[in-house]
C-alpha cells in the first residue's frame, strides 16, 4: 500500500457522506482512515501533518475541506465526492443545524423559518453555491490560514468559479450523486477497487424535516437565484456519472 495514492474523500456537507463513512469503516482498517468531522482541535495544520507523516498507514481522509488542500500534501492523492440538488441541500443543512445546538452557527438561526435562512445575506456561505465554492477550491491557492478562511467565506472573497469546478470533478476518481446513492455506491466500490460488504448505508437522515414541495414559490426563486453554479455543476455531475457508469 505503500505507493498507493491517499484517498481524499471530500465531504461536501449533507451529501451521504456520513453514510460513506460507514462504507469506510468496513473497507479500511481503522488507523488508515482520517476522519475530519467534528474532532476537537482540527487545523489544517493537522491534516498536513497527518498525510505527510512517513507512517505510510493513513490510506484515506473524510472530511469538509475544499478542493486544493492536496496544494499542501507531499503525498500523490487522489479525490472522491458526491453532489445533491442544491435546492435538496440548502433544505437538509438548515434542518440539520436545528436539531444541533452544539454547532456555533446553531445559534444564527435559532427561530428562523427557512425563509428567512435562504434570505440572510450573512448565511450566504451555506445557501449560495455551496458545492460550487467546495469545488472550485481558491484560485490563488491555499496556505494553512486561507483554507480556514475558507469557511467564514462571504461574497465578494473570491467567486466560486464553475469552469474551474467542472474540470477538478473531471479529475476525481469517483464522483458521486446522492439521489443516486443506490445505484453509486456499488459503482463507487468497483471504481476504488473495494471488497467489503456490499451493505447501504442511509446514515445523519434528517427526520420529520419539511419536503422541498412545500417550500413557498418566493423562497424557491431565491433559491434558484443564489445557486444558479451549483444548479449547472449537480447537471454536469450527473453527466459525467452516466458517462463513466451507464455500460
Amino acid at each position: 500500500m505503500q505507493n498507493e495514492p491517499l484517498l481524499l474523500f471530500l465531504h461536501i456537507p449533507k451529501t451521504a457522506g456520513t453514510s460513506i463513512n460507514q462504507m469506510l469503516m468496513d473497507e479500511y482498517k481503522r488507523e488508515e482512515i482520517a476522519f475530519l468531522h467534528g474532532e476537537g482541535g482540527w487545523s489544517t495544520e493537522k491534516l498536513v501533518a497527518l498525510c505527510n507523516h512517513p507512517n505510510p498507514s493513513l490510506r484515506i481522509v473524510s472530511g469538509h475541506f475544499p478542493y486544493g488542500i492536496h496544494e499542501l500534501i507531499t503525498r500523490p492523492v487522489r479525490y472522491c465526492t458526491f453532489v445533491r440538488n442544491p435546492f435538496e441541500l440548502v433544505l437538509s443543512v438548515f434542518f440539520f443545524l436545528l436539531r444541533n445546538p452544539s454547532i456555533p452557527t446553531y445559534e444564527r438561526i435559532s427561530g428562523m423559518s427557512f425563509a428567512q435562512f435562504v434570505q440572510a445575506d450573512e448565511l450566504d456561505f451555506l445557501t449560495s453555491n455551496l458545492q460550487t465554492r467546495y469545488l472550485s477550491g481558491n484560485p490563488q491557492g491555499f496556505t494553512h490560514q486561507s483554507v480556514m478562511a475558507y469557511y467564514t467565506w462571504k461574497p465578494g472573497d473570491y467567486e466560486p468559479d464553475l469552469h474551474r469546478a467542472k474540470a477538478h470533478l473531471a479529475s476525481f476518481s469517483f464522483v458521486g450523486i446522492t439521489e443516486w446513492s443506490n445505484r453509486c455506491f456499488p459503482a463507487m466500490r468497483k471504481q476504488l477497487g473495494w471488497s467489503s460488504s456490499e451493505k447501504v448505508y442511509l446514515e445523519n437522515v434528517t427526520p420529520n424535516r419539511m419536503a422541498i414541495e412545500e417550500v413557498d414559490p418566493v423562497t424557491m426563486q431565491l433559491l434558484y437565484q443564489k445557486n444558479q453554479l451549483d444548479l449547472q455543476l449537480y447537471s454536469y455531475a450527473q453527466e459525467l456519472f452516466l458517462q463513466r457508469f451507464s455500460g
